[in-house]
């Protein structure tokens, strides 16, 4: 339960993460096409519900970057229409992402959630970048956002165009099914890169969320801040 912990060993420092999260991606896990193109047909995932996210239209699978490294470890971009599908849904409490955003901020292009479900709008995102817009679900509105550690207004901070920190503790579940298209709609999908994802169906504390971010920035910074 998420009152234990797990200790996590990386780059000579030791962190302790809350236990037994619902969903575990890391760029380094993807698995890619054989072609050597890089794109990435499944997506790992290194919790103990072994969910990998799939993908089996090439013209549909996110980039993993081996060549630009993130402090020595692989990330996966997205374009806006890349997505990679869940067996199943999964109910979040609690999420923490490593990524940036590589859109220009247009307000004349489709929603851009980092998740996504077939059935519902939960993830919502504007096109003009801010982290949630008006038709986001308010478990999330009404939450935590936290953007580099810092409790943020999410209608209005926009997530920037380097590798940052994005926390999400939402007052009720919200459900996500794809990796990262809204509501099944061909290019409306998560335009960015992503080196981490680790979802939780639990509320997690304040002071698990500060152990989780000070695990990210002594694995990826620098640059992450």
């Amino acid at each position: 339960f998420l009152a234990l912990s797990i200790l996590i060993i990386q780059n000579l420092s030791c962190q302790t993460l809350p236990l037994n999260p619902l969903r575990w991606y890391l760029g380094d896990s993807a698995t890619t096409d054989v072609s050597g193109s890089g794109r990435v047909k499944t997506w790992k995932d290194y919790s103990i519900n072994f969910d990998s996210a799939t993908q089996s239209v090439s013209s549909s699978q996110p980039k993993q970057y081996s060549s630009a490294l993130l402090n020595f470890h692989k990330t996966l971009h997205f374009d806006s229409i890349d997505v990679l599908n869940l067996t199943g849904s999964a109910n979040l409490r609690t999420i923490f992402m490593v990524l940036k955003d590589t859109s220009n901020y247009k307000t004349n292009t489709s929603v851009r959630p980092i998740l996504g479900d077939n059935g519902s709008h939960n993830f919502w995102r504007p096109p003009t970048g801010e982290i949630t817009g008006g038709f986001t679900s308010t478990f999330i509105t009404n939450g935590l956002i936290r953007l580099n550690s810092l409790a943020v207004n999410g209608a209005v901070t926009k997530i920037p165009h380097s590798f940052s920190i994005l926390t999400l503790r939402t007052t009720g579940l919200v459900e996500f099914n794809t990796l990262t298209e809204d509501r099944g709609t061909a290019g409306s999908s998560w335009e960015g890169s992503i080196a981490e994802l680790l979802l939780y169906k639990d509320s997690v504390s304040d002071s698990q969320i500060d152990s989780v971010e000070l695990y990210f920035r002594n694995k990826y910074a620098p640059p992450v801040k």
